[in-house]
């Protein structure tokens, strides 16, 4: 694609690219680079850049299997140094991700201090046949942790705001729809139990909130 826009220039064209970011920095930043020179020669119009992370820390690095944070974040700090790029998270909002979501938020504060970007938060789906679906459980399980992201959340530009009308929507349905399922539960913690036997890892060191009831 970089080559072709280098060859033929869509100069009014917005132009979308999802990643999880964990390229190498030494793989990833010539790439990034190039993109940049199609922006600057006014090639493309626009390129935004949105970044798959759900929330921070050892929780992760867990859901998002591959993922390594250091390499996430140096390539985070580059793509905002090069400036050139609209850069947004994309974030899947299920019951193991919300626990670390303010840890993630805080990281939002910092990037948008050096560069304003803009975030997009969804429920998992199929909503209610998911085994990560957070509905199975309680509001109250959740509800600091939420609170906290909507206390951390910039509340400013036109991104903020559609951000937290994003973020409200998905706090009003799952206070509606949350509610106690033991098997549905229990379903989860299989899933986990089969998950740490095939990577050789240990979930209930990273989720020791999670307990049935």
């Amino acid at each position: 694609m970089i080559e072709y826009f280098e060859q033929h220039p869509h100069p009014d064209l917005e132009f979308n690219l999802v990643t999880n970011l964990i390229l190498p920095t030494k793989v990833i930043e010539p790439i990034l680079k190039k993109l940049r020179d199609l922006k600057q020669q006014n090639k493309l119009k626009r390129i935004d850049i949105q970044v798959s992370v759900d929330c921070w820390g050892p929780a992760q690095e867990y859901t998002r299997h591959g993922f390594m944070l250091d390499i996430f974040d140096r390539n985070m700090e580059l793509l905002i140094e090069m400036s050139e790029f609209r850069i947004g998270l994309l974030s899947t909002i299920t019951s193991l991700s919300i626990p670390s979501m303010p840890e993630l938020a805080q990281k939002y504060n910092q990037w948008c201090i050096k560069q304003k970007i803009f975030w997009y938060m969804h429920l998992v789906l199929p909503n209610n046949k998911s085994v990560f679906d957070p509905t199975m459980f309680d509001y109250s399980v959740f509800a600091s942790s939420l609170e906290s992201v909507y206390n951390l959340l910039p509340k400013e530009t036109w991104d903020d705001k559609t951000t937290l009308e994003s973020f409200d929507g998905i706090v009003s349905k799952l206070k509606n729809k949350c509610k106690t399922d033991l098997i549905r539960q229990q379903g989860l913690l299989q899933y986990l139990d089969t998950n740490d036997y095939r990577r050789k890892t240990k979930w209930k060191d990273i989720f020791s909130w999670l307990t049935i009831g």
